[in-house]
């Protein structure tokens, strides 16, 4: 990474993702892996528009349950960003972000609300990771919104994360996770309607909820090595 290492500083990304890379994420034996993989590799190499001359304006919405290996999909497609475009990336943490955002409200906390939201707005590549996660105070999701809708505006790069499911009629095709797994719900459900038509117009959605529990199978793969 010589020559952007500032810039993978500047992106914030938590020490446990920092060694996210496309060529160390697993994707047999699942299908549903491989073409997430694969759709993230063209996306990276296709982030140039076709004139070479700007960025792509599109981002990419990972979709499915804990454990998936969405996150480190989207930690990976960034870090290859700065390595090859020498993008200014930032990650952001839906939970973290609402509530830091609910701190600013205590007069106590020198930190301010624009100080937090303006690393989201510069960053020419934001992943938001577990958007949803959490159901927001109305003044910090009317917050994330903006912030959402302005990127949206300025035609910027947004990848999102998200535990819950997209609507049928958007998502991706998915394999049948069958009659014992878990109900989970959908997106639609966890944030405003104006929110979820912007996020389907900027972002790509990757399904990934036939997978399984990825942290878990990596677990079991290295205990049995």
């Amino acid at each position: 990474m010589k020559g952007s290492e500032h810039l993978f500083r500047q992106a914030a990304i938590p020490a446990r993702y920092q060694r996210c890379r496309l060529d160390n994420f697993r994707v047999s034996p699942h299908d549903q892996l491989v073409r997430a993989h694969s759709l993230c590799r063209r996306y990276v190499d296709e982030f140039l528009d076709e004139d070479g001359d700007g960025f792509r304006d599109t981002g990419l919405l990972f979709s499915g349950p804990p454990g998936v290996g969405k996150t480190h999909l989207a930690v990976a497609v960034l870090v290859e960003l700065i390595q090859t475009y020498r993008v200014r990336g930032f990650f952001a943490d839906f939970t973290a972000l609402t509530q830091e955002l609910h701190s600013t409200m205590d007069p106590e906390i020198r930190q301010t609300r624009s100080s937090l939201i303006a690393p989201l707005e510069a960053a020419e590549v934001l992943v938001i990771d577990e958007l949803a996660s959490q159901k927001p105070s109305p003044w910090s999701s009317e917050i994330v919104y903006n912030v959402i809708n302005q990127r949206y505006a300025s035609r910027k790069p947004t990848l999102f994360t998200t535990n819950y499911r997209l609507t049928e009629a958007q998502a991706l095709q998915s394999l049948d996770r069958g009659p014992d797994a878990a109900q989970v719900a959908q997106l639609s459900k966890r944030i405003p309607a104006m929110l979820e038509s912007r996020l389907f117009e900027m972002a790509q959605p990757v399904a990934l909820d036939a997978v399984g529990d990825f942290r878990r199978d990596v677990r079991s793969h290295q205990h049995s090595g």
